[in-house]
């Protein structure tokens, strides 16, 4: 459904919260939350719980839920994680819930908005079928707080109605349970990451580094050390999601011509990889179909589909770089290239390339070596 004028306006004017749901929607970024700032010491959850879920199992929720009154509600980002099997018979329950939320200000009845959102989350889970009626529903709540000020609002619901000492003492409460419903709430604080070196391989810490990173260290940032390392080890989709939220930090800062060779490298080796994928699956797919037909014709007919797109896509990325004139030339001279393994070497050619002129020297040399029989595989 398309979005009406104004809030397609208000997203635009303040993106924050569509992009921190992107992020989030990628089932990586939740287990690098989870192993790297939700796990003791940093964050609430003890060791062994974490060593109790099962990772692969994240999954996201519907995080809009009807209430008792048919009121309809809607939380940020709502996660299940299920225990193993092997967990759950020494009592760990079916599934860990989390609730997260977005928030670039504190806001001081947070824990109270906690306390009201889960309870109607809890209720819904049970309607759906996912948590049967009795059975533990942990809800571990996050805030994911990108502010440039601290976060100074009362964690547990308690601290805003406090009970006098006078009429009871208050109870021993474990630190982990504290940021669970319906107790309270545990802040997963960006602006304190950003004060920290970066983790190499944390996407968390990734994302700290992008929210906060000035116009004059973003370039650098992604050119080298921990962040760059990072960002290039991300598989796709969540690499693609980074990259457009980086593409929205250059416009903010009025810098696109200063990253966009930066993310062209890095979408350029994507393709090439994407290139050669697609050339091994199309021959793989014609020599499987060869011996399931004990046709020789249909592996020579798949490794001709293979290449006729290998060599489509060549020339698109071409067009990209260089140009139509430049891709035009690409073509005639990928005429006369014999065999398929040089295909690989005009992708790689293609990346690196400094100019058209350098490219079409270079796919000169290829097509030379590969008709004289000196094509390196």
């Amino acid at each position: 459904m398309a979005l009406d004028p104004n809030t397609a306006r208000a997203a635009e004017r303040s993106p924050f919260d569509q992009i921190y749901k992107a992020m989030f929607r990628h089932p990586a970024t939740i287990r690098d939350m989870l192993r790297g700032h939700l796990v003791e010491p940093c964050g609430p959850l003890p060791a062994a719980t974490l060593a109790a879920l099962d990772l692969r199992t994240v999954r996201r929720l519907p995080a809009e839920w009807i209430t008792d009154a048919f009121r309809s509600r809607r939380g940020d980002f709502a996660v299940c994680v299920s225990f193993r099997e092997s967990a759950r018979r020494q009592g760990y329950p079916r599934h860990l819930f989390l609730h997260l939320e977005h928030q670039s200000a504190p806001d001081r009845v947070m824990a109270l908005r906690f306390l009201d959102y889960d309870g109607e989350f809890g209720r819904e889970l049970v309607a759906s079928g996912i948590v049967a009626e009795g059975d533990g529903c942990p809800i571990l709540c996050v805030v994911v707080h990108n502010g440039r000020t601290p976060w100074t609002a009362p964690l547990r619901a308690a601290d805003l109605a406090p009970v006098p000492s006078a009429i009871i003492a208050e109870c021993p409460q474990a630190r982990g349970l504290a940021a669970f419903y319906p107790w309270g709430y545990y802040v997963l604080d960006l602006a304190r990451l950003r004060c920290e070196p970066p983790i190499p391989g944390s996407i968390v810490s990734l994302m700290a580094a992008i929210e906060y990173a000035d116009r004059h260290a973003l370039p650098k940032l992604f050119a080298e050390g921990p962040v760059a390392q990072t960002w290039r080890a991300l598989q796709m989709p969540l690499r693609r999601t980074v990259s457009m939220w980086i593409r929205h930090v250059a416009r903010r800062h009025g810098m696109e011509a200063e990253l966009e060779e930066m993310m062209d490298l890095g979408e350029r080796s994507e393709v090439t990889s994407r290139l050669e994928e697609t050339l091994d699956a199309e021959v793989a797919e014609a020599r499987a179909n060869a011996r399931a037909e004990g046709l020789a014709e249909g592996l020579a007919e798949g490794t001709a589909r293979g290449i006729a797109g290998q060599l489509a896509l060549l020339r698109s990325q071409a067009v990209v770089r260089f140009g139509e004139p430049a891709a035009a030339r690409l073509s005639a001279l990928l005429a006369e290239l014999p065999g398929q393994e040089g295909l690989r070497q005009v992708g790689a050619c293609i990346v690196r390339a400094a100019g058209p002129d350098d490219l079409l020297r270079g796919v000169g040399e290829i097509v030379r070596r590969s008709g004289n029989g000196g094509l390196a595989r």
